[in-house]
Formats: C-alpha cells, structure tokens, sequence
C-alpha cells in the first residue's frame, strides 16, 4: 500500500506540470486577439505539451505493471553493460557525452532481459539531462562478497523515469541501496557456480565520445 501511494504522489506531482502548462498555454491564446500565426503557434506548444503528458502517463503505467524476475540466469555483467551503452552511443554522440564503462568481467545473477530495459531507461534519463560535454560512468564494482555492484554516476534525475530504473533493476534481481555521494546503487547476487571470460577490451573503456 506504501509503494502504491508512492506511486500515486509521484505520478500526480510528474503530470501536474505539464498539465498547468497546457492551461496556462491554452488561456493565454484565448486572451489574445484572434491571429493566424500565433494561434498556429499556441496548438504546437499545446500539441508539444500534450506529447509531455502522455509520456509522462506511460511510464507511470510502465511502473505499475512491472512484474518481478521469475527465473534469474547468468549473465556476464560486464558484457551487458558494454552492449548496453553502445546501442545509445548513437545518442551519446549526438549530445556531446562521453560514456564511460568501468567493470571486471564478472558473473551476476538477473534476468538480462528486465536488466536490458532498466540501462536503457536510466541512460536515457541521464543522456537527457547532460550538458554538453558531461561524462556518465557505470561501474560494476567488486563488493569482495556474494554480491556485485551496479553504481551510475552522476545520479539519474529525479521523477516517474528514476522510479521506474530502480523498479526495473529491483524487478531484474537487484537489491537498492544508498552511496554516500547521493547516488543510487543496485546490489547483484555473484554468480559462483561458473565464470565467464572477459571481453577482448581494457579494463576502463570509453564506449562513446565526444
């Protein structure tokens, strides 16, 4: 019941806003004397919010129907990772970010499938907030115990789209946890039985530039 109102506190504060904006949009192309250009105007910042809001709305219901993991397998982390930021090298670029991946080839516990989607979202949300010329480091850290951790830096933005990385990463098998910088982490269960060799690449990569 917690997490539910959670999720209702933070669907409500996400949508208000661009909610208010598409008011204020709306009666302030009423209050103007009638004008081809700037009416043509005001329905494309309408039409603009309004694609705001419905995003907004699918990643709420994305949240709410987040199912956990049924079956975890092994996954080389490290792998993951690397494939992961490379399919948003494209937008990396575009944005002027590099990307960096710090990690030793490991073997982690998940469902790679439900752990794909939580990188692609947390890349997604961080890629979006990043000025030009910014870096974001994911690290798979070696805890020197039964568990690995995923750590991003710096820390996704605030709001539905967090909610749902860390949703998405709980889902895959992940533990949250608290880093002293203010960031967000996820704890892996190690996988003992086998290991997997490491990738052909050094240890610390730049898998996008500038």
């Amino acid at each position: 019941m917690k997490q539910l109102r959670t999720l209702i506190d933070d669907a409500f504060h996400a949508l208000a806003q661009p909610v208010m904006a598409l008011r204020a949009t709306v009666e302030l192309g009423l209050s103007e004397e009638p004008d081809k250009l700037e009416a043509q105007r005001v329905l494309g910042e309408c039409l603009r919010l309004i694609d705001a809001l419905t995003q907004e709305m699918a990643v709420a219901r994305e949240i709410a129907n987040v199912e956990d993991a049924t079956t975890l397998t092994d996954c080389n982390g490290e792998a993951l990772l690397c494939s992961c930021v490379e399919e948003m090298s494209a937008v990396a670029h575009e944005g002027g970010v590099a990307v960096f991946v710090d990690a030793k080839a490991a073997t982690m516990k998940c469902d790679e499938m439900i752990l794909r989607r939580a990188l692609f979202v947390l890349l997604d949300g961080m890629l979006a907030a990043m000025p030009h010329g910014g870096e974001i480091r994911l690290q798979l850290e070696d805890e020197e115990s039964d568990f690995l951790r995923l750590v991003a830096r710096p820390p996704m933005p605030r709001g539905l789209r967090q909610n749902l990385c860390w949703k998405l990463m709980q889902a895959a098998g992940g533990q949250l946890m608290n880093c002293a910088d203010g960031s967000m982490a996820m704890l892996f269960h190690r996988a003992t039985d086998r290991s997997l060799p490491p990738i052909p690449l050094i240890h610390e990569r730049v898998l996008t530039s500038h």
